[in-house]
């Protein structure tokens, strides 16, 4: 997979990116089970395995980084932050605390 630089959703413009990268975050590390983000209503799922959170908006899934493994990431997710992968067939994006990371 290679790392992209700046969204996944090409259909949202560069001022509101910050915003849209927020609002997934923000939804995701809530206790709410439905979202409205850019006028989609979201739904948040769960791992089958670990229950690890996710929503997917169109062909991307986002879903919280996995504590359980031995990664820098992993040892972050434990300390509090809060990461985020966005995956797309062959590409992801890390949000961290609310940020896209490039």
């Amino acid at each position: 997979m290679s790392q992209i630089k700046e969204t996944l959703h090409d259909e949202i413009e560069d001022g509101q990116r910050k915003v849209f990268y927020k609002e997934i975050s923000d939804f995701i590390f809530s206790d709410n089970e439905y979202a409205i983000i850019f006028n989609q209503n979201i739904k948040k799922g769960f791992t089958s395995n670990l229950q690890l959170r996710y929503c997917d908006i169109g062909d991307v899934r986002y879903q919280e980084q996995n504590p359980y493994k031995h990664t820098e990431y992993a040892n972050r997710a434990l300390r509090g932050e809060r990461i985020i992968w966005g995956m797309k067939t062959g590409k992801w994006l890390s949000i961290i605390n609310g940020e896209l990371k490039k």
